[in-house]
């Protein structure tokens, strides 16, 4: 008998205590009976890559949905006695299984499902709107902006938006090596994936390299499992390239920079927001010095280890008490985990406190009704104040760019890009 991924689903659940509650202003609907304990848990749907060629990503970043999951419903739970329990799945980056999973989800009566890669999401989000199951995913492609993926909820700002911004840093860091007075157009090479994640933001970065006169060497194919780069930085190295765009995860952007500095290339290669974490940061200081990272989040290092925020201090203390291991699990890809987990939180709360029954429909109501929320209880995890609105559904449009200095990443400059009607989408 063939051996079906959805034998590999785990339920996480959790025990929680009632907690007080409190109201928010959104729209009103009226009232539900009181459910009975049974139909008070609240199925949440799970894709994770841990053996797929984004593991490096995808375990600590599921490792940070069930930490921050037990974390909200030990210290700050949902009102009335609502819990959560998390059903998750290891698809291994296939989109077959990936489609395998939701279907199962939807019918274990999942009421949101968090999504992974570019590929599954863009996949399964048309089809979650016309089943009414709000998601998210750590896709960010601005394709899922669109109406026809309306239950789509972007984390952070999408790729392209990202992309831009990027563009823009490369734009103004130009001119400031030059005092002003640039001799010439930086030049610009872009290394990422032939693959939905790799091309997404492709489009927007170059009519933002074209807007801003920044000029393009011809792209260069890195894929995800690459382990060596020295013929594509050759290329850029006789183009003559001043920066380098990634558009992988850790791993090949590991091997990008190491191999630009081995060719000599005097080139900072700048991420995307999976392009670094600081396990790789850690492992590999000579490659990954001076080299810059798009972040719409916070670092663990040092943000989180050293910070004061609310946020700082409560996963600091939660991940020490769990002794989670520093760099390999305590990272950029574990704070995700606690973003996407705090925003469903925040949509839950929200229509438990309107006295709205949970359903997909409702709690995309809540989603679209938030408003310059400071990200409370995790505040000072995320760069800006988030709002979604039924036409957009991106968070926010700011983007930190952090330089990687002496193993640790420093916030150098913040890049808040405006929601232009035109870069809408794509």
């Amino acid at each position: 008998m063939k051996k079906s991924v959805l034998l590999g689903i785990v339920v996480v659940v959790v025990a929680v205590a009632a907690a007080a509650a409190f109201l928010l202003g959104t729209q009103q609907a009226a009232p539900v009976s009181e459910p009975a304990p049974e139909q008070k848990v609240i199925k949440v749907g799970v894709l994770c890559d841990l053996t797929g060629p984004t593991s490096e990503q995808g375990k600590p970043a599921c490792l940070g949905f069930m930490d921050a999951v037990e974390w909200f419903e030990k210290n700050y739970p949902l009102p009335k006695g609502y819990k959560v329990e998390l059903i998750w799945v290891d698809y291994s980056y296939k989109v077959p299984e990936a489609q395998a999973a939701y279907e199962r989800f939807k019918a274990m009566g999942a009421k949101f499902i968090f999504l992974y890669g570019t590929g599954d999401t863009l996949a399964l989000a048309p089809q979650a709107t016309m089943d009414k199951i709000p998601v998210s995913s750590w896709s960010l492609d601005a394709k899922l902006a669109k109406k026809e993926t309306e239950y789509f909820f972007f984390p952070f700002p999408d790729y392209s938006s990202q992309g831009r911004a990027m563009v823009m840093f490369v734009a103004e860091k130009w001119k400031e090596m030059h005092g002003g007075k640039p001799p010439r157009p930086p030049r610009l090479g872009l290394a990422y994936p032939n693959n939905p994640y790799g091309l997404a933001p492709i489009e927007a970065i170059k009519d933002m390299a074209k807007q801003l006169g920044v000029e393009l060497c011809p792209d260069q194919i890195v894929d995800l499992t690459a382990v060596d780069a020295t013929a594509q930085m050759l290329k850029f190295k006789e183009c003559g390239a001043d920066f380098i765009w990634t558009g992988g995860t850790a791993a090949s952007t590991v091997v990008v920079m190491r191999d630009a500095k081995k060719v000599g290339l005097n080139a900072p290669v700048i991420t995307n927001i999976y392009g670094i974490n600081e396990a790789y940061i850690r492992a590999n200081p000579d490659a990954t010095e001076g080299n810059y990272a798009l972040r719409p989040a916070v670092s663990y290092y040092p943000d989180i280890e050293r910070g004061d925020t609310p946020a700082a201090k409560i996963i600091r203390e939660f991940a020490k008490a769990k002794g989670r291991e520093p760099y390999t699990e305590l990272n950029l890809a574990y704070l995700g985990g606690w973003v996407q987990i705090n925003i469903l939180y925040k949509a839950l709360r929200d229509v438990i406190n309107n006295g709205w029954e949970i359903t997909g429909e409702n709690i995309w109501k809540a989603l679209t009704s938030i408003r310059d929320w400071d990200f409370s209880p995790l505040t000072g995890l995320v760069a800006d104040k988030y709002t979604y609105t039924p036409e957009d559904r991106r968070p926010h449009m700011t983007v930190g760019i952090y330089k990687i200095t002496k193993g640790e990443m420093t916030l150098e400059k913040v890049i808040k890009l405006e929601r232009k009607p035109e870069w809408f989408g794509y």
